[in-house]
């Protein structure tokens, strides 16, 4: 949970700032220097995870052999002389180890499969516990993953200082950046697209913006038109390179480089009522039935799946829609369909690393892990 001030950075938010979140850096600089609305609105996952996080610590305490106690009212602890802080879920006290700190969370099967190992949660996650460890003084922490609904496993960790290292820093020259105005690259990932109709929500006809001399710029523009020519087989390079495009053209209706002429246009559409499709009995019944009757879990996992059954009315925000249409100049810039494994194009994935200047993690390099 943020800084319910907004003077801190939140341990969910830290990763972001190396592009290792769900959001990116752009994005979290837009929220502290522009006041940009990013933080996601309640789904079905969060509501189910927020209503899970009882049961996934219960379990976590029998695991443990300790008492976890739940850190009630999200209670927001803010780190010495840094603008930093964390929400915990719970902590608990070792009689050798010491303080602990409890971060639960509820993770599909398929996403641990493919994110997640035996001995190594998502960089989102090992970032999100260092952070609450640091922020609390805590001599440990502990990952309760709950996988699939059936599999509880345990990440067990302790201070990792290069990785403290590297977060001080890169907290530090965040703010920087805020405070001297110094605005980030897009990265190229779906979340960002959104917040460009929030920054510029409507089109100047009649505004030109020349970048003639953005050789990259070019290649970006050029890439998303084949991209979205060939949309089926290559959706996830359109969304790349969409917000590059709009971030350039900001509110112009018309962005020049040397090669492209590319018209953009805004249209608001109309908000929407309606019914949010909820559902849990069916996806949590396996688990009930296979327990004893007598146990609590059974009873607690119930008035769950009944909570996330109760029909919810929804407003739907007015959602921008816009159109883009590209023109070659002349000398267009030759496109030639690759590997994209060879390519790299598909690089930026929702945990992608950006270099920066400072604090830089490097997901291959995961020596302040182990």
């Amino acid at each position: 949970m943020p800084d319910p001030a907004g003077k801190c950075l939140g341990s969910s938010e830290v990763p972001d700032i190396f592009n290792q979140g769900y959001k990116s850096r752009w994005l979290l600089w837009q929220k502290y220097a522009n006041g940009l609305d990013i933080d996601p609105k309640e789904d079905l996952r969060m509501r189910a995870g927020t209503l899970m996080q009882p049961v996934i610590l219960q379990l976590a305490a029998e695991e443990l052999g300790l008492k976890v106690v739940p850190n009630e009212g999200d209670k927001f602890v803010k780190a010495d002389g840094l603008r930093l802080g964390a929400t915990i879920d719970a902590h608990c006290e070792d009689p050798i180890k010491g303080l602990g700190v409890v971060e639960a969370k509820s993770v599909d099967w398929l996403i641990w499969k493919d994110n997640w190992t035996d001995k190594m949660a998502t960089m989102y996650v090992e970032i999100q516990l260092e952070v609450q460890m640091l922020c609390t003084g805590a001599d440990w922490g502990v990952i309760a993953a709950w996988i699939g609904g059936n599999d509880l496993k345990l990440y067990y960790r302790e201070p990792r200082e290069k990785l403290r290292a590297d977060i001080i820093e890169g907290v530090a020259a965040f703010w920087d950046d805020v405070e001297q105005l110094r605005e980030p690259d897009v990265v190229g990932i779906k979340v960002e697209t959104p917040a460009m109709a929030e920054l510029w929500p409507a089109s100047v006809e009649k505004k030109v913006i020349e970048r003639l001399d953005d050789d990259e710029l070019d290649e970006d523009i050029a890439m998303f038109e084949w991209a979205r020519k060939q949309e089926s087989m290559h959706k996830k390079i359109k969304e790349q390179k969409q917000p590059i495009v709009l971030r350039a053209a900001e509110d112009a209706g018309t962005l020049v480089t040397t090669h492209h002429r590319v018209y953009i246009k805004k249209s608001e559409g109309n908000p929407t009522l309606g019914d949010l499709p909820i559902g849990g009995l069916d996806a949590i019944q396996a688990v009930i039935d296979a327990k004893d009757d007598n146990s609590v879990l059974p009873h607690v996992l119930l008035d769950l799946a009944l909570k996330m059954e109760e029909p919810r009315k929804v407003t739907r925000k007015a959602s921008i829609r816009t159109t883009i249409k590209i023109k070659p100049i002349e000398d267009p810039v030759v496109v030639t369909p690759m590997n994209p494994l060879d390519s790299g194009l598909f690089g930026h994935e929702q945990h992608s690393v950006v270099r920066q200047e400072k604090g830089d993690l490097d997901r291959h390099q995961l020596y302040w892990v182990e």
